[in-house]
């Protein structure tokens, strides 16, 4: 059991770990005709246009390396269909030094792998847990005292009062206690897989995903951006759409105070 608490205590650090977190969403460069901003509910959003083809843009960053864009892509075109790959999008981030890096932009599938491994993690280590509570459940430990007292003669005949204490410890098993306790583990899984699964199906259903567009017509989703803090002075965004290709430039504005991840 001892190595069981070992790897619950390392598993909690490891997933359970808080930090401060800047949250922004990305204010767009107005360039021009190239690039135009409007606003949707409030949140700015680039509109840039290209002579087939025409691409909505917003994003923003609630948590501590990602960063989620979301994006609506429409063909112009009179006759041309055009694929779009989400994933081909570049995001290009600028420290204050003007130096950059490329982030890595996830494809919906790899995403939606990462958040499954990510929900594995989380059962195994809530079981885990549970595990050792149940183990907990069912042991108890009483101690009881006992003390004797009684005479001491010297060598001179006096005679001298003496006690002493002893102790002795049992240990009990509660097998009801462990099994009550392993059933509310249990509710406690089935309610996390519910959670998890509702979690999976709504993000599945946002995440923009590769399509093929007819003319006149348009798709929309998110896509899911692994962003380096010390790169997020500035932003370049390059987005290939059909034989065109579209590039926004964004800075961040804060829409929160630093908090605590959970």
């Amino acid at each position: 059991m001892k190595r069981l608490r070992l790897l619950i205590i390392f598993l909690g650090v490891l997933f359970l770990m808080t930090g401060c977190t800047q949250k922004y969403h990305l204010s767009p460069v107005s360039n021009g005709n190239e690039t135009q901003v409007i606003f949707n509910h409030g949140r700015e959003v680039a509109v840039s246009d290209e002579c087939e083809t025409r691409f909505f843009i917003s994003g923003t960053k609630e948590s501590s390396s990602e960063l989620v864009l979301h994006v609506l892509y429409l063909n112009n075109s009179d006759s041309k269909t055009m694929t779009i790959y989400p994933d081909k999008i570049s995001v290009m981030g600028y420290n204050q030094s003007g130096i950059t890096k490329t982030f890595k932009t996830y494809s919906a599938d790899e995403y939606l792998r990462k958040l499954r491994r990510s929900q594995m993690w989380t059962t195994i280590l809530r079981a885990l847990s549970g595990a050792l509570n149940a183990y907990n459940a069912g042991q108890s430990t009483s101690t009881t005292y006992s003390t004797t007292s009684g005479n001491i003669y010297g060598s001179t005949g006096n005679s001298y009062m003496a006690s002493g204490t002893t102790m002795s410890t049992t240990n009990s098993y509660d097998h009801r206690a462990t099994v009550e306790a392993n059933n509310r583990n249990q509710r406690n899984l089935d309610r996390l897989s519910k959670r998890q699964s509702n979690a999976y199906k709504t993000l599945e259903q946002s995440l923009i995903k590769t399509n093929t567009l007819f003319p006149k017509s348009h798709v929309e989703g998110n896509i899911i951006v692994k962003v380096d803090n010390t790169y997020t002075k500035k932003f370049v965004v390059t987005v290939p759409f059909g034989e065109e290709t579209h590039v926004i430039t964004f800075v961040p504005k804060s829409i929160g105070t630093c908090s605590q991840e959970g």
